[in-house]
């Protein structure tokens, strides 16, 4: 059974993702439709590439991502469908993909369909829909398409290493308040060496990497490496992001000594 995602800033609130949803079921019945997030902040192209970053490596390949992150946009930002590492996205070429990928994607294809009305306000209709139904009939996507060279470039925030600091920044808070940063678990191995490191935050301090959130003293700041090999920040049966007051955007930094 074919499987299309879908990532978006539309909210639960309102019907619009519902829409979205009867729309495919409407014409491919026979996929499966898997919500990964309906709220990445509004028009925020960078958590939405991060969250589909260490997301869709889990879906088996063949699986299409649909990302619907200011869609309104289109006639400054052309929808683009790529193929990646076995995958396919579908997405507004407004700098999201060069911040998802690590590598240039397989095929570049600009979306050029003929809408069904000129207002475009339902562009997942008029652009996505029809590639939708050939990937998945198995026809030639590339025939009659604007097959193009490149995505749009836009710079990822990375974590950074100088002689006796690395420095990252927190990308996602979840819901239990956990601040995920973007360091990757190789790159703090290689900065701290045979080092002891600390990090403070406001005034809570830590100095060793804890294997589970119940390693920690209650009341306490831990840290550890989560089940994507990022750094997180966390408090045992605590809210870390309101306790200790760290929020997306915010830039850490351990000392080596």
């Amino acid at each position: 059974m074919p499987i299309i995602t879908l990532t978006s800033d539309l909210g639960t609130k309102d019907f619009y993702s519902a829409i979205i949803k009867g729309t495919i079921i409407s014409a491919l019945p026979d996929v499966q439709i898997v919500d990964i997030t309906h709220h990445v902040p509004d028009y925020d192209s960078l958590k939405a590439a991060e969250i589909l970053r260490y997301t869709f490596h889990h879906f088996p390949p063949e699986t299409i991502h649909c990302i619907l992150i200011n869609t309104s946009s289109i006639n400054i930002e052309p929808i683009i469908l790529v193929r990646y590492q076995g995958h396919y996205f579908i997405g507004p070429d407004n700098g999201i993909f060069s911040m998802l990928f690590d590598e240039p994607p397989e095929i570049i294809i600009e979306l050029h369909e003929k809408v069904v009305n000129d207002s475009l306000t339902f562009p997942f209709r008029d652009y996505y829909l029809p590639y939708l139904k050939n990937i998945i009939l198995h026809k030639n996507i590339e025939k009659d398409s604007i097959v193009k060279s490149e995505v749009y470039t836009k710079l990822r925030p990375e974590a950074f290493v100088s002689s006796n600091q690395l420095s990252g920044n927190i990308w996602h808070i979840d819901k239990f308040g956990n601040a995920i940063s973007n360091i990757r678990k190789n790159q703090f191995e290689s900065a701290l060496q045979k080092r002891t490191f600390i990090l403070n935050i406001r005034g809570n301090v830590a100095d060793k990497i804890v294997k589970h959130y119940s390693d920690g003293p209650d009341g306490k700041m831990i840290l550890l490496f989560n089940s994507m090999g990022l750094l997180e920040i966390a408090m045992k049966e605590g809210n870390a992001s309101k306790l200790i007051g760290i929020n997306r955007g915010d830039r850490i930094t351990f000392n080596f000594t």
